[in-house]
């Protein structure tokens, strides 16, 4: 009996042996330590690679700006970015002052007609690259689609039958389950491909209330409960102003977005971290990683704190000037550094 099952077993292997484990074992970093870390369970981390992320909030939060720095490490690990604007809103300038490169075939910008198309044209792509191996088979493609709640299903917009476009009076437009239906037809089929080529697919989505609800939490994303299923990442953002003191007036300066991991299949979720968005006196904005992680060194107590002051090199400072003068020397690095030993 007992060689028997051991046959069986070793049949089974066998038969087996080329399944890998599930469990994603590659990130795409954010470039920015403390989100790794929330993101993944490393410092080295960030988005996994070859699995849905889902990145939700309301207007204004940060979730496109979030999404573009994803695209510009992508470009930097020697991959590509495409970007599906189902808004029609994605401001090309804005992001290339960040550092995105707009060129192809390192982006490519797919202003969509419907939800299918969209997705369709973002991994037809995708899957055209890595089958003629345009770019390196270990380099990152990152698809932001931006974002679910803006994208107008199929069905609602053509007629099935003709497959001519609909006038707004045919329209349907208390059809509130088209968006929900339409994703949970397509997210399965991109989760597929995402896992066999390697994509960071990640969608940026509303954060709304429902009317009328008392009890419980009555916040939602639209699309149904597909995007949030097929997430491996679930990322909430959300911001507050920055004001400073200008001549005894208060002044807008900048936001600080709270960025915090609601669902992850790598690492604890519910852990959360902030990140400055800061302007310059000619309006150009700036992100400020480096208060970000003077802020995580003193919460390790890797920096000391001395009463409001941190202490660096043995003399006392305010938190934003340390910052500034690390900044101005450019020793970022060493506190990345501090952050792994």
């Amino acid at each position: 009996m007992t060689s028997k099952l051991d046959s069986m077993a070793a049949e089974m292997a066998k038969l087996f042996a080329e399944d890998k484990e599930p469990t994603p074992d590659r990130f795409l970093s954010t470039g920015y330590p403390p989100l790794d870390l929330i993101l993944s369970g490393s410092y080295v981390g960030g988005f996994p690679e070859g699995r849905i992320a889902e990145v939700y909030g309301p207007p204004a939060s940060g979730k496109t700006l979030l999404a573009t720095l994803m695209m510009i490490q992508a470009q930097r690990a020697g991959g590509m970015a495409i970007f599906v604007d189902h808004e029609h809103a994605f401001n090309q300038t804005f992001a290339a002052s960040f550092g995105l490169d707009l060129t192809f075939p390192r982006f490519m910008y797919i202003d969509p007609d419907t939800w299918e198309q969209g997705q369709q044209k973002a991994f037809t792509v995708a899957e055209y690259v890595r089958v003629n191996k345009a770019i390196d088979a270990t380099a990152p493609i990152v698809i932001v689609t931006d974002c679910i709640a803006a994208a107008t299903p199929k069905s609602v917009k053509y007629d099935s039958k003709t497959g001519k476009l609909k006038s707004m009076e045919d329209r349907n437009m208390n059809d509130t389950t088209a968006l929900a239906r339409a994703t949970a037809a397509v997210l399965p089929q991109i989760a597929d491909v995402a896992r066999q080529h390697n994509v960071v697919a990640i969608y940026l989505n509303q954060l709304r209330t429902k009317p009328g609800v008392t009890h419980g939490d009555p916040s939602y994303t639209p699309g149904g409960g597909s995007p949030e299923y097929y997430s491996v990442t679930r990322l909430a953002v959300s911001t507050a102003k920055i004001m400073k003191e200008v001549n005894g007036k208060k002044e807008f300066a900048g936001r600080e977005i709270t960025l915090k991991c609601t669902k992850s299949k790598t690492t604890r979720p519910f852990q959360e971290t902030k990140l400055r968005l800061t302007y310059d006196a000619d309006g150009k904005a700036h992100l400020d990683f480096t208060s970000g992680l003077v802020d995580t060194l003193v919460e390790m107590g890797k920096i000391e704190k001395d009463g409001k002051m941190v202490v660096w090199e043995g003399k006392k400072y305010w938190a934003s000037v340390l910052s500034k003068k690390i900044d101005d020397e450019g020793r970022q690095a060493e506190l990345t550094a501090m952050l792994h030993a």
